[in-house]
């Protein structure tokens, strides 16, 4: 599944035979993580750093 393999990949256990946590504890702390607007904080610097990224190749081409 895509989907499993992109969380391998985030989680650096790809292609592991064992998770390194349940997925229970990736829901709790999904579940924290938005409960304090963690995720909306995440989003943002995740946006703020493709502005930089996007400058950054503007302005050596």
């Amino acid at each position: 599944m895509v989907m499993d393999r992109r969380w391998q990949l985030v989680l650096d256990c790809l292609d592991k035979e064992q998770a390194p946590f349940g997925k229970g504890t990736l829901v709790r702390f999904r579940a924290a993580l938005i409960a304090c607007s963690g995720d909306r904080m995440l989003n943002n610097l995740h946006v703020l750093a493709q502005i930089a990224l996007t400058n950054s190749i503007i302005a050596t081409s």
